[in-house]
């Protein structure tokens, strides 16, 4: 549990295996993606480095940019100011700002995550 980063320690999912010949259990855990990425798309002359917010199930892009916004913050030790999507919701303008962030849309960004920085 000290790897997995702080805001997706409620969400990981932890996974035991029997191994019977070598009479061993293995575990294995996986969480929602929720902590700072080295970005690079074709053409930027160098990486970027994102927090990368996997959006849960019924997460508003509205609590979530926050949430996103000061875990940069809390990492990088500056307020980030563009929050990068691939498809936004249909009543959501491009460019709006939340919390001193600029939304934006991105065909680049992963699918279901919410990339803040820059």
């Amino acid at each position: 549990m000290r790897f997995v980063p702080g805001p997706a320690s409620g969400l990981v999912k932890v996974r035991c295996y029997p191994t019977a010949a070598l009479n061993l259990f293995y575990g294995e855990a996986s969480w929602p993606v929720r902590e700072a990425v080295d970005f690079q798309c074709e053409g930027w002359p160098k990486f970027r480095r994102l927090v990368v917010w996997k959006l849960m199930q019924g997460e508003r892009i509205s609590t979530a940019l926050p949430c996103a916004a000061w875990n940069y913050f809390e990492l990088f030790c500056r307020w980030p100011g563009f929050a990068f999507i691939r498809t936004k919701p249909a009543e959501v303008e491009n460019g709006i700002e939340v919390e001193n962030v600029m939304l934006l849309e991105a065909n680049w960004a992963l699918p279901g995550c919410l990339m803040v920085g820059g």
